[in-house]
C-alpha cells in the first residue's frame, strides 16, 4: 500500500483560522465604526434640528413682540390709550426707515447674557465667533463699509464709522410666561430675558433676532426684478410691491399698504450646531382701492377722464355736520386709476391727486397717457399694484317687468324700476343696518327725484342669460333727475352690481344735482356725465368721466390698516451658513 506524505500541510488550518478571524475582526471594527459614525450623524442631525426649532421659536417670539401691546414686553408697545401707528408712541422700537448711517434702522433682540461684543465681533480670542452676525451684508448694499455679500458666503464685516447709532437694542421686560427681570448685555444695553418656560433650568439656544425693513433687493431675487432698486417694500395682502417713487412710506400710498420687515434669527448650541433663519413679515392691510375712481378692466384705456373734469377729495367722517358741498374738500388725493390704461384728456381737465395704472392687458400705449395738456398734481404712477375687488352678490329671485314705485317706497324685492317724474322717497335704514332694495334694473328720466332718507343699498340683478337689462343699462339716470342723499354721506347710498363682465349692463348717470354715493360695479361700464358733482367712490370695469363732471373722493370710505393683528409670515428661508 502506498503512503502519502502530508507533513508539508501542517499549520494550514491555523493560518486559515487566523485569516478568517482577521476578516471577521475587520468586519466587526467596520460595523462598529459605521455604527459610531451613524450615531454621530444622528446626534448632529438632532442638534441641527434642535437649533432649527430654537431659531423658529426666536422668530415666533420676535413676531409676537412686534404686535402693538403692553410695554415693556412689546417692541411696538403702547403705555396707555388706544393703539396709534408706530412710531407715534415713545415705546415703539420698530424700524421706520431702511438702514442708513446713523439712523438706527437695525433693531436687535438679544438672549440674556449676549453682549454686543459677541454680536459684532467675527473672532473672539483668536477663534471664529459662532454668534457673530454674518448675514447683514447680504441684505443691504453700500451700508457703512459693508460689501453686498455673495450668496451663501458669510459676511466678514458690519457697518463701521457710524458709531452705535446704526443699531438699537430695546430694553425689554418679561412676557406673561417668562421669568421677570432684565439681564445686562453690555454697558448701557439691556437684553431680553431668557426665553424659556417658567421654571426651566436652561434657556433655548436662540441667541439673537434682527429686525429691519426689507429693501427691494434685500434677497437674491428683487421684488421687481431690478437689483438697482434699493427702496422699501410694501405688502398689499397678496404680493410684495416696491414703494413707488414720490411716497415717503407704505402708509402714505393712496390706498395705505403695510411695510415688509425682515426678521433674522440665529440659534447656536454649546457644541457648535447652528441654524440661521430669515422671514419676511407684515401685517395684512384691508383690501382698499388705491383711488376713488378705479377701473378693474385691462382695456386701453379702461379709465377716461375728460371734458374739464376735476378730481379732489374730502372726508365725510371729519366734516362735523355733513353739508353740500362738503366743508373740507381739498385739492389733493383726488386719485384715479385702472388695471389697464388711463387716459386724461383736455386742457381744463385736472387731477388733483395721482393718476395710476397697473399697465395690465398689454396696453399700447401702456400706463397713464395724456391728451391736450391736462393738469395733474402728482406725477403719474405706471407700476401700481393691480386691484381687483370681489364683485358684490347678485340678488336672486328678482322679478322682471316694469315696476312703478309709490311715493314712499319701502325696502324689498322689485323688478325693473322705472321712474319718469315726481318724487320718490326711500325711508332708508339706520347706520349698520341699511334698507336693502333688490331690483332688476333702475331707470329714471324726466324731472324725477329720488330722496334717500337713511342708509340704502340698491342690489341690481339684470344681465345674466334669460334676464337681460332693459336697453343697454342696468342703471340709467337722466340729465334732469335729482338724486338727493339727505345725509350727504356717500356711504348711505350704495349701488351694488356684481353680474359678470360678459353679461353686465352699463351704469349711466347724468343727473344734474350733486350725487353722494358709492358705485360698486367691478364688472360694468360706468359713465358719469352731465356736469354733476360726484362725492364718494366708483369701482367699474371701465369708467368714463366727461361733460364737466367733477369727482370728489370720500377718503373716509377707506378702511385703515389694522394695528393689532399678528404679523403674517409672507415667506421664510433657511440660510446655509
Amino acid at each position: 500500500m502506498r503512503n502519502t506524505n502530508r507533513r508539508g500541510q501542517k499549520g494550514v488550518a491555523l493560518l486559515l483560522s487566523i485569516l478568517a478571524l482577521l476578516l471577521l475582526s475587520a468586519i466587526a471594527v467596520t460595523m462598529m465604526y459605521m455604527s459610531s459614525t451613524e450615531t454621530a450623524i444622528n446626534a448632529n442631525f438632532k442638534a441641527e434640528e434642535t437649533q432649527y426649532f430654537a431659531a423658529r421659536a426666536g422668530l415666533e417670539e420676535t413676531r409676537d413682540r412686534m404686535i402693538p401691546g403692553a410695554v415693556p414686553y412689546s417692541i411696538n408697545g403702547l403705555s396707555v390709550g388706544p393703539n396709534p401707528p408706530c412710531p407715534a408712541d415713545a415705546n415703539c422700537y420698530l424700524p421706520t426707515a431702511l438702514p442708513t448711517a446713523g439712523n438706527g434702522g437695525v433693531v436687535y433682540l438679544l438672549q440674556s447674557g449676549m453682549t454686543t461684543t459677541q454680536l459684532f465681533s467675527p473672532t473672539i480670542g483668536g477663534k471664529a465667533n459662532p454668534v457673530f452676525d454674518d448675514e447683514l451684508c447680504h441684505d443691504y448694499a453700500s451700508y457703512g463699509n459693508m460689501v453686498h455679500g455673495v450668496v451663501n458666503v458669510p459676511c466678514t464685516t458690519l457697518p463701521g464709522g457710524v458709531g452705535a447709532a446704526w443699531y438699537s437694542i430695546p430694553a425689554l421686560g418679561s412676557g406673561p410666561t417668562v421669568a421677570a427681570g432684565l439681564a445686562a448685555g453690555s454697558p448701557g444695553v439691556s437684553a431680553a430675558p431668557n426665553w424659556s418656560s417658567p421654571g426651566a433650568s436652561n434657556p433655548l439656544d436662540w441667541k439673537w433676532s434682527r429686525i429691519t425693513l426689507k429693501s427691494n433687493n434685500s434677497a437674491p431675487y428683487p421684488v421687481d426684478g431690478n437689483a438697482a432698486n434699493a427702496g422699501p417694500v410694501c405688502w398689499d395682502g397678496n404680493t410684495e410691491v416696491p414703494l413707488p417713487a414720490g411716497f415717503a412710506n407704505c402708509l402714505a400710498l393712496p390706498a395705505p399698504l403695510n411695510p415688509v420687515y425682515l426678521v433674522t434669527t440665529l440659534s447656536v448650541s454649546s457644541t457648535g450646531a447652528r441654524r440661521l433663519i430669515q422671514a419676511e413679515v407684515a401685517q395684512k392691510p384691508p383690501s382698499n382701492p388705491p383711488a376713488g375712481l378705479w377701473a378693474t378692466g385691462t382695456a386701453c384705456p379702461a379709465l377716461t377722464v375728460a371734458g374739464g373734469a376735476v378730481t379732489s377729495s374730502f372726508s365725510s367722517a371729519l366734516e362735523g355736520v355733513p353739508a353740500d358741498p362738503p366743508t373740507n374738500v381739498v385739492l389733493q388725493n383726488g386719485n384715479v386709476g385702472a388695471n389697464g390704461g388711463v387716459s386724461i384728456q383736455g386742457t381744463p381737465t385736472t387731477i388733483d391727486g395721482t393718476a395710476m395704472s397697473a399697465s395690465q392687458g398689454g396696453c399700447i400705449p401702456a400706463g397713464v397717457t395724456t391728451i391736450g395738456n391736462p393738469t395733474m398734481l402728482n406725477p403719474p404712477v405706471n407700476n401700481q399694484a393691480p386691484y381687483n375687488q370681489s364683485p358684490p352678490s347678485v340678488p336672486k329671485n328678482v322679478p322682471t317687468g316694469q315696476y312703478n314705485p309709490p311715493a314712499n317706497w319701502p325696502a324689498g324685492t322689485y323688478g325693473d324700476v322705472k321712474i319718469t317724474g315726481g318724487t320718490i322717497t326711500l325711508p332708508g335704514g339706520v347706520p349698520g343696518n341699511p334698507a336693502i332694495y333688490n331690483i332688476n334694473s333702475l331707470t329714471m328720466s324726466g324731472t324725477a327725484t329720488l330722496n334717500i332718507q337713511g342708509p340704502v343699498v340698491l342690489n341690481i340683478a339684470c344681465g345674466p342669460a334669460g334676464n337681460p337689462c332693459p336697453g343697454a343699462n342696468a342703471v340709467s339716470i337722466g340729465s334732469n333727475v335729482s338724486l338727493n342723499n339727505k345725509s350727504f354721506l356717500p356711504g348711505n347710498f350704495v349701488i351694488d352690481y356684481g353680474v359678470s363682465a360678459a353679461s353686465a349692463g352699463g351704469i349711466d348717470i347724468k343727473g344734474n344735482t350733486d350725487f353722494f354715493g358709492v358705485i360698486d360695479a367691478p364688472n360694468a361700464a360706468v359713465k358719469l356725465d352731465g356736469g354733476t358733482n360726484v362725492y364718494g367712490s366708483v369701482i367699474g370695469n371701465s369708467i368714463t368721466v366727461s361733460g364737466g363732471t367733477n369727482f370728489v373722493w370720500d377718503r373716509s370710505l377707506i378702511t385703515p390698516p389694522p394695528l393689532t393683528q399678528p404679523f403674517t409670515e409672507i415667506t421664510m428661508r433657511e440660510l446655509s451658513y
